[in-house]
């Protein structure tokens, strides 16, 4: 196994939101040996491998394959834009998740007094990371609030009720980026 299994090992687990404590305690693994796998410093038996990536929810041979070199490029002219009669709001799907790129990625024009509804229903489970570019947004995560002006950026669990509000009398401008935890792990890089 190569210091590519040890970065995919790593990347993994942050993708599916795991700690090394979570992991160790799913495969029965150590921290500590965890840690030394992901930082290359040993090689995993075959038994620790097997139990780390069942852990993970994916296939020893996914992970231990060469990654191949895989670009998705998405031109303008290819993006969707949906427009929500009923609130108003602009969505530009630049990018969507497919089997080879776990990222999503969305640019929402959220007009004054309109909201998203809630997006956990919308989305595929795994994680986001929203940014308001313009203007100023309420998020109403999992019963908290969070007020976001231009240039700040949240990170959260996809899996919890969300929604984006615009109290403020201009339109704000939010991209959203989401990644899909179930995903193949041989295009990792």
């Amino acid at each position: 196994m190569s210091q590519s299994f040890a970065m995919k090992m790593n990347q993994l687990r942050r993708i599916k939101g795991l700690t090394l404590e979570n992991l160790s305690l799913k495969a029965n693994v150590s921290k500590s040996m965890i840690s030394k796998i992901e930082r290359n410093e040993v090689r995993p038996t075959l038994d620790i491998a097997l139990r780390l990536t069942n852990a993970l929810g994916v296939m020893l041979a996914d992970v231990i394959q060469p990654a191949e070199e895989q670009i998705l490029l998405v031109r303008k002219k290819d993006q969707r834009e949906v427009r929500d009669v009923v609130n108003a709001i602009q969505y530009t799907h630049v990018m969507d998740t497919t089997a080879h790129n776990p990222f999503s990625f969305e640019c929402l024009t959220i007009p004054s007094g309109s909201n998203t509804g809630n997006l956990s229903k919308k989305q595929t489970k795994g994680n986001k990371l929203l940014y308001v570019s313009d203007g100023k947004v309420t998020l109403l995560y999992n019963q908290s609030h969070y007020e976001l002006t231009a240039g700040d950026a949240i990170s959260f669990n996809n899996s919890f009720e969300h929604e984006i509000i615009n109290t403020t009398p201009d339109s704000a401008c939010v991209h959203i980026i989401s990644v899909n935890t179930h995903i193949n792990i041989s295009s990792l890089n």
